[in-house]
């Protein structure tokens, strides 16, 4: 995660506890380094939680997205 302190883009990290890939452990460090960033965790899903719940996961970046960060 070397360089991760440097991304500044508004982003939304989700990640699941039955992913085996590469673990929510992982993406909580990651979400700890970078600014401007929600991290959502899902009691559901494994690594493809974009596949498995979509609207699950557009819901969490619709909402970050209308954040106002004026």
């Amino acid at each position: 995660m070397k360089g991760a302190e440097s991304l500044s883009h508004p982003s939304v990290i989700v990640s699941s506890y039955f992913d085996f890939v590469t673990g929510v452990y992982l993406s909580v460090e990651l979400s700890k380094k970078m600014k401007n960033v929600k991290h959502v965790v899902f009691s559901m899903g494994s690594h493809f939680l974009l596949l498995e719940w979509p609207e699950m996961v557009a819901r969490e970046i619709v909402e970050f997205i209308k954040i106002d960060r004026s």
